[in-house]
């Protein structure tokens, strides 16, 4: 009998953390440290129970859910929800349509058969830029307009020197 309370006070007492877990750790993702509560849960229940499906799946769950939330706090991941957790306003990241039309541009000057890399490189410094403003980006993107002509010529001779043999 003393080796009942026993366990059920230290099934409350690990059942109590994992819920602190849940509500207030933000180095996991939400659902890894429901997995791990729920799974917590179910072993307990199955133990008083004396069901052994709630416990081995329980086990399972929980084993889950709390190797995720290990590996996700080694990770150093701090976008979990938690209680209390301030809503913070982010910009929300997009491309300036002037600056992806000026990229284009600048890929058509190109040849053909290069335009498809130039466009993927340079677009994804456009996106790198995202956060930015967009008079920023714009002026990223004329700096590569205007840096185009030399890039082409360069291009054109490197493909010059490979036909020659040089």
């Amino acid at each position: 009998m003393k080796l009942a309370i026993a366990l059920n006070i230290g099934f409350a007492v690990v059942a109590l953390w994992l819920l602190l877990e849940v509500l207030f750790q933000n180095r996991a993702k939400l659902l890894w440290r429901v997995a791990a509560f729920t799974g917590f849960i179910a072993v307990a229940t199955g133990v008083v129970t004396n069901e052994l499906a709630f416990v081995i799946i329980g086990a399972a769950v929980f084993g889950i859910g709390q190797t995720r939330v290990t590996i996700s706090h080694r990770k150093n991941y701090r976008a979990g929800w938690v209680i209390g957790q301030k809503k913070t306003r982010t910009r929300k990241r997009s491309v300036s349509g002037s600056a992806h039309l000026l990229t284009r541009i600048a890929t058509w000057i190109l040849p053909e058969e290069d335009r498809g890399r130039y466009f993927e490189e340079w677009h994804g410094e456009l996106w790198d830029l995202a956060a930015c403003s967009r008079h920023q980006q714009v002026a990223h993107a004329l700096r590569i307009l205007l840096c185009v002509w030399p890039t082409r010529r360069a291009v054109l001779t490197r493909r010059q020197r490979v036909v020659s043999g040089r």
